[in-house]
């Protein structure tokens, strides 16, 4: 979701001049933030009885996540939804540093959720699944 919401967040960057200067591109992620905003997925309650899962995910511009749980059909039910834009330095890092540092915001952001709790990471990276990997 961090990519969709750039425009609107290059806005208030501390580069930009004080005017702001409403371009085609942030009336389109406005328009898809409201949208977003006022469709499901539904969040959950949290339910401290159940595992919960963090998801994570680092597209070109920002570090994302998504905490759930399994509802009463089997299908992952969102709990809470964070994500944020890379600093320009944090962009310059390799893949497995981006990825690593989003596993590690994800947990520090959700930890009022986790601590105490049963939970497991999940992600993209082939080099981090490796981490958890069953020792052979």
């Amino acid at each position: 979701m961090v990519p969709l919401f750039t425009p609107l967040t290059e806005l208030i960057s501390k580069k930009q001049p004080r005017k702001v200067i409403w371009t085609e591109a942030c009336q389109n992620a406005f328009d898809d933030l409201k949208a977003a905003m006022c469709t499901a997925p539904v969040l959950k309650s949290p339910d401290y009885s159940k595992e919960f899962v963090v998801q994570t995910d680092v597209p070109e511009h920002g570090i994302g996540a998504v905490l759930s749980q399994l509802n009463e059909e089997g299908l992952d039910q969102p709990v809470a939804v964070i994500s944020r834009r890379l600093l320009p330095r944090e962009r310059r890092w390799s893949a497995i540093e981006r990825e690593a540092f989003a596993v590690v915001w994800a947990l520090k952001k959700l930890r009022l959720y986790l601590f105490g709790a049963h939970f497991r990471v999940q992600t993209d990276h082939r080099c981090l699944q490796m981490v958890n990997a069953d020792e052979r």
